[in-house]
């Protein structure tokens, strides 16, 4: 399940998130 961060933060938080998040 990926973070509501995205949405709340910017997109540069966003795509580290992701990137934590897919490791």
């Amino acid at each position: 399940i990926k973070p509501v961060l995205c949405e709340v933060t910017l997109e540069m938080r966003c795509l580290i998130s992701e990137l934590v998040w897919l490791k």
